[in-house]
């Protein structure tokens, strides 16, 4: 991730660095859309699931319980006491396979020495779901104003409307932003389409058929 990002040509012009946070910031088998669509045999595709999922905002005042009514009324499951401790099992189960990686941190607090500005735009499910913020090392990088789940937004990337919108809290020509993280879909065709003016995808799975990191 460093070397990508020591790139002169790469980072030229650029102002705003924004990290997807799994697979990207973290580590671990992270996938709860796969596990629901699996355990419930659901016929919706994975951008299907993904947006409801991680795309249903998050209620305060419902909490846990709004969110599932929500998640249920939305893949059309049966609302039962079995399906809302389905699901929430997988939920919790999902979130704690995650963790910070240890070169996070470094490279985060070195890029903001650099001066540039960093945020973080996660396809994220639930408040549960915000490593980056309850890691401590991060938590002293990152301003949490410039930390955008999509459960706070109720989108998902690749809507060009999350990228407009963290652009906008940075104060931030979309221009000037570089996007890093591991999706092509999400992360790299998407920031691309809604006009964030560079791309850096991490691909260590080789899910692409490329070596990572991959740039335009």
């Amino acid at each position: 991730m460093s070397e990508a990002l020591a790139s002169p040509d790469l980072i030229e012009g650029i102002q705003l660095i924004i990290f997807d946070q799994y697979k990207t910031l973290t580590e671990g088998n992270s996938d709860p859309e796969r596990e629901i669509i699996k355990e419930f045999n659901l016929a919706q595709d994975y951008a299907q699931v993904e947006a409801i999922v991680c795309g249903t905002r998050w209620d305060e005042d419902g909490g846990e319980a709004a969110y599932l009514t929500k998640l249920i009324t939305g893949l059309g499951l049966p609302d039962s006491p079995g399906t809302r401790q389905q699901l929430k099992d997988i939920l919790e189960r999902d979130q704690a396979q995650e963790s910070v990686v240890p070169e996070a941190e470094i490279v985060l607090r070195e890029l903001k020495e650099r001066g540039y500005a960093l945020a973080i735009l996660s396809n994220a499910a639930t408040p549960q779901y915000t490593h980056v913020l309850q890691h401590s090392g991060l938590r002293k990088v990152l301003d949490p104003a410039l930390c955008c789940f999509s459960f706070q937004l109720g989108l998902v990337k690749p809507d060009a409307r999350i990228f407009d919108s963290i652009c906008e809290a940075a104060g931030i020509p979309k221009s000037a932003a570089l996007m890093v993280g591991d999706s092509l879909r999400s992360d790299f065709n998407g920031s691309r389409a809604a006009g964030v003016g560079k791309q850096v995808l991490l691909d260590p799975r080789c899910n692409t058929g490329h070596k990572w990191p991959q740039c335009p």
